[in-house]
């Protein structure tokens, strides 16, 4: 009864409940939109950033994060290596040998990253091998074989199929130096890797720095990032105290922050969208209330109560915030899954920037049922305020008052 009464209600004024839902509906549409570009970005980046370099998570020393140094190396046995690699939630595993070191060409020379990796596991964790822009992945032969990052390689003035020489310190702290063929060229798109980044097969550079088997770290991939906390829960529950799991998070703090300052601008977008919700909910229930003053009072001369009064003005806010808010989410709903399945490419500036820091130029998005419930709950919320005025004037209004309401 209440509920047809509430409905009829809405059609005495249609411009201003509709002007209302479409309030609501552009609103929410934005807020889910927003949202869904938001959270579908930073997971494209944060899944680029990984398999460019890091993988989600990393088992390594503790001490290693702060003093990057071959004596914060463990040793990596079979047994260890397949503890990681078994762990329910992890998708592939790679060991790692990190450790810095001087590249020559004639009376050239930069500080390099040198990097060894394993090439039956890498491709399981990050994607270096789809980054060879000429020559091929380093095999474990003599002569020693290096892949280089382009920029390195033109800095050096040396292409693919020079002689360069490495000089490098030994887990013993001796200097040692051997002569490298550049096998291969090697594009990341991250300007600091591409003018840093030596990649040698893990036993060469073990060989070379006489390390045994230590490692630095183990990379660790996961589905997705959701499954970050949960798989680092799991690797530490079935790791000693001498080894730690760390998160993508902490491995590259300057794209959680990125990913932080963009949230706080967008709180700012989503703050205002709430802002038109509430006055738009505000002015039509107010108004609504108003005019009818003088039928109120009648009602409640002929013995209705005052809080059957608010549930009829109750279910008319419910329904035009409810109307609008389902069809934004369904039109939310609806862009984002497009944008999904062709997401936007930037250009000009912008694209020149992405690639930079060695992302895609694109933006995607995401339809994640937070986004979606995140979205209802703070509508509902900012309605349910609004309209606590008008519902407080309702329970106040008194028969005689009511009718003489003009």
């Amino acid at each position: 009864m209440t509920g047809r009464l509430a409905w009829r209600n809405l059609g005495r004024n249609r411009r201003r409940t509709l002007l209302t839902v479409a309030a609501v509906f552009f609103a929410t549409f934005l807020m889910v939109l927003m949202r869904g570009l938001q959270l579908g970005t930073y997971d494209f980046f944060i899944r680029q950033s990984t398999r460019l370099s890091t993988g989600y998570l990393q088992v390594q020393h503790p001490d290693y994060l702060d003093r990057r140094s071959l004596r914060q190396s463990f040793r990596l046995t079979d047994s260890l290596f397949a503890r990681i690699r078994t762990t329910l939630g992890v998708t592939g595993a790679t060991p790692r040998l990190e450790s810095g070191g001087l590249i020559s060409n004639r009376t050239t020379s930069y500080g390099v990253r040198l990097l060894g990796i394993d090439p039956a596991y890498e491709p399981d964790v990050t994607d270096f091998p789809t980054r060879l822009v000429e020559g091929r992945m380093p095999a474990t032969t003599r002569p020693l074989e290096i892949v280089a990052g382009y920029r390195l390689l033109e800095n050096l003035g040396a292409s693919v199929g020079d002689t360069l020489v490495l000089l490098a310190e030994t887990y013993g702290g001796f200097l040692t130096s051997r002569f490298a063929v550049v096998v291969g060229a090697l594009r990341i798109g991250y300007e600091v890797h591409d003018r840093s980044l030596v990649l040698l097969p893990l036993a060469t550079l073990q060989d070379l720095l006489e390390t045994g088997n230590r490692v630095t770290a183990v990379a660790v991939a996961v589905r997705r990032n959701a499954d970050v906390p949960v798989v680092r829960d799991r690797l530490e529950a079935r790791l000693d105290s001498t080894l730690v799991v760390r998160t993508w998070e902490e491995l590259m703090p300057e794209l959680r922050q990125a990913i932080e300052l963009d949230n706080v601008s967008g709180l700012l977008f989503l703050f205002m969208l709430l802002i038109v919700v509430a006055f738009g909910v505000l002015n039509t229930v107010l108004m609504s209330v108003l005019e009818r003053s003088r039928e109120f009072g009648v009602l409640l001369a002929l013995g209705m109560p005052n809080e059957r009064l608010l549930r009829v003005v109750l279910a008319e806010a419910a329904l035009v915030v409810l109307i609008g808010l389902v069809l934004g989410s369904l039109a939310g709903f609806g862009v984002n899954t497009y944008l999904i399945r062709h997401p936007i490419t930037l250009g000009g500036e912008l694209a020149r920037l992405y690639e930079y820091y060695g992302f895609l130029p694109v933006l995607t998005s995401s339809v994640a049922p937070e986004i979606f419930l995140r979205t209802a709950l703070r509508v509902l919320v900012i309605a349910g305020l609004a309209i606590v005025y008008p519902l407080w004037h309702v329970l106040r209004l008194e028969p005689l008052k009511g009718i003489r309401y003009t």
